[in-house]
């Protein structure tokens, strides 16, 4: 009775090898090998000011594909704030010109290419601050991500109208006003804008007005603001991120002396700009 029941039980293990081992050749025939996407390079960084940047190249590679391979875009976090995932595009074989990368697109399709290149810029404006931004792109099938960052270059503009003007002599008792506005595009966060004036020099010869001579205030009712010597930086506005708008109006004066030898003078006033909170 010892002896069946040993060789019983040899042949129920035999026959449960047996049978496992079939089962293993089937999984293994009708599973295809992983098709593993390589991106280079693994990650890429931009340096962007206002408008969009210089495309850059990224090469997808993938062998045995059995579905489209689609990336998108996340948001890229960073100290100043946030950069949208729609200011990011893509170009490929798949796409018709630069498509926006918030959304999936297409980068790999089987059947295809096993390498396509694709172009990816990115488009900031005056409301995306200065700084550095982190993020990825991710695909819709777990690949690898792509590690993205940009640096958001600071930029403002100051413009005047008229761009060109007269200081006609007076003195502050009876001042003859010349009125200027000032206009002002910028990125930053936080900034402040100061205005200095050189000293007047005469056309065609060697005497000079000093700047201590030149007045400016803003605008007011009333005309309630005192006048201030243009020797020294005068703050015109402060604000923050925003397209061209007008963001004060100053009132200038020169002030003449009779000893002041006759002739055309010429100066240029300066704007300084601290992105300082």
């Amino acid at each position: 009775m010892n002896g069946c029941r040993i060789r019983t039980s040899h042949i129920e293990s035999t026959r449960m090898m047996f049978c496992l081992g079939i089962f293993l050749a089937i999984i293994q025939g009708t599973v295809p090998a992983n098709a593993e996407v390589i991106v280079v390079p693994v990650s890429l960084t931009f340096q962007a000011s206002l408008g969009a940047s210089t495309p850059q190249k990224l090469t997808f590679v993938g062998k045995e594909l059995t579905r489209p391979v689609m990336y998108r875009m996340l948001p890229l976090n960073g100290e100043a704030g946030t950069l949208p995932a729609a200011n990011f595009k893509i170009k490929t074989p798949f796409t018709n010109g630069f498509q926006r990368l918030d959304r999936f697109q297409t980068v790999l399709s089987p059947g295809g290419d096993d390498q396509v290149t694709a172009s990816l810029s990115v488009e900031v404006d005056w409301n995306n601050p200065p700084g550095t931004y982190s993020g990825s792109m991710i695909s819709d099938s777990g690949e690898r991500e792509v590690p993205i960052q940009v640096t958001v270059l600071p930029k403002s503009i100051v413009t005047l109208n008229p761009a060109k003007f007269d200081l006609v002599p007076s003195d502050l008792n009876s001042p003859i006003v010349t009125r200027v506005e000032v206009f002002l595009a910028s990125n930053s966060k936080h900034w402040h804008v100061f205005c200095v004036s050189e000293s007047l020099k005469k056309q065609g010869g060697t005497e000079e007005i000093d700047t201590s001579r030149v007045y400016v205030r803003l605008v007011s009712t009333g005309n309630s603001v005192p006048w201030k010597k243009l020797d020294r930086p005068f703050k015109v506005a402060q604000g923050g991120p925003g397209p061209n708008r007008k963001v004060a109006t100053l009132e200038l004066v020169f002030q003449s002396r009779r000893e002041d030898p006759p002739g055309r003078y010429e100066g240029t006033f300066k704007f300084m700009i601290s992105n300082a909170p």
